[in-house]
């Protein structure tokens, strides 16, 4: 096992000051609610798209593990299935809000690089929009090397990052795709999905009719959503 899940304190306050930032910023906070019907959609296909990728591999895994499940929103649209859910945040005020609305799942304040749990016991990691939040590469391979250290021998790997990079947003450090390839494992499927999300958000109620037609023009999907096999890494 590595660590006993502690975040490093500097790794804890850079986090803190990126959301205390997010928080006073109006706009972000009325882009990202959670009650947007453009955000349901985005999350509702995200889901789907999912389950869909483990399709006759690993989506009847036993044990998931969400890396940075932040309030739980994902681990709460799996619950009610027979399986073992458990999530890892960084931000304690997350882990709280997640126990919350997951009471069933096993969730942790753990940095990503140091996950407090025992190696190959997890037959699903998901990693969603993680490692894009993490410093810098060091870090995103020292978190890619955790879920691997933590995934059954069978075990899936999903991530699910932007394929362009965001110039507008100094928090946010791209996952280049030659780092997937060298660090996360061989690939088993990757699909394009996600409605550029400033237009998701301007749909309104439109949104559950307008996000699945629009979502199906190539050009308009932002991010990419993979699998990968432990392998060796």
């Amino acid at each position: 096992m590595s660590g006993e899940g502690e975040p490093p304190s500097d790794e804890a306050a850079r986090v803190q000051a990126v959301y205390r930032r997010y928080a006073t910023d109006s706009r972000k906070q009325r882009a990202w609610r959670g009650d947007n019907p453009g955000n349901i959609a985005l999350r509702r296909e995200l889901v789907v798209a999912v389950h869909g990728l483990l399709r006759g591999s690993a989506e009847e895994a036993v044990r998931w593990l969400d890396v940075g499940c932040g309030t739980g929103w994902f681990l709460e649209a799996l619950a009610g299935e027979s399986r073992r859910l458990a999530g890892a945040d960084i931000q304690a005020d997350r882990v709280t809000a997640c126990r919350r609305r997951v009471p069933d799942a096993e969730i942790r304040q753990a940095d990503a690089r140091s996950l407090p749990w025992a190696d190959g016991v997890f037959g699903v990691v998901t990693m969603l929009n993680l490692l894009s939040s993490l410093r810098d590469e060091a870090a995103q391979r020292a978190a890619l090397s955790e879920a691997a250290r933590v995934l059954s021998l069978d075990g899936v790997l999903v991530i699910w990052e932007p394929r362009r990079r965001n110039p507008r947003n100094r928090d946010v450090c791209f996952v280049r795709p030659e780092l997937l390839v060298e660090d996360a494992g061989p690939r088993l499927a990757q699909t394009t999905i996600t409605l550029l999300p400033p237009l998701a958000r301007r749909l309104g109620r439109a949104a559950p009719r307008l996000y699945p037609a629009l979502a199906v023009v190539p050009v308009l999907r932002t991010h990419h959503l993979s699998a990968f096999g432990k392998g060796s890494r």
